[in-house]
């Protein structure tokens, strides 16, 4: 029953707890103490920032979400997946890419346009690729403009 209330539960809530429990299980892993529930980390200074990153991540119609990209960060021809965070007017673009699997930790990268591809794919599907240690970045990529 609980496998049918995530599929029809808002998008945001499933990132959202999947964000939330890699940060729990981040921090069980540097305090050696179990994870705090989802309701306490909520309340934590800091997490509201989290919550509202992990909007982001949802592919809600009311919320914008994040566009996913491949990076080829050094022209190597090997790509990272990422999220457009923010465009500027000079033709660079930031982009967040997250560390696998734990999606709270990864990388700012300010980048030319150029060094880009963007996914046909919504950033929750490309969340999920990542926390699965990229299982699913065959279908993810045959989507790629």
């Amino acid at each position: 029953q609980s496998s049918s209330v995530m599929a029809t539960s808002n998008g945001s809530t499933a990132i959202r707890d999947k964000i939330l429990a890699s940060l729990a299980r981040y921090r069980a892993l540097r305090i050696g103490k179990f994870p705090c529930a989802f309701w306490r980390l909520s309340s934590r200074p800091g997490l509201t920032a989290i919550a509202t990153i992990a909007k982001g991540f949802s592919n809600s119609s009311n919320t914008k979400s994040f566009p996913s990209v491949t990076v080829d960060l050094y022209g190597s021809g090997a790509v990272v997946l990422g999220f457009i965070m923010e465009e500027h007017d000079d033709g660079l673009v930031t982009v967040f890419v997250p560390s696998s699997p734990v999606l709270t930790i990864g990388n700012v990268y300010i980048v030319k346009a150029e060094q880009m591809s963007l996914i046909n794919a919504k950033s929750q599907d490309v969340a999920d690729c990542l926390s699965k240690w990229g299982m699913g970045s065959k279908k993810l990529l045959s989507k790629q403009e």
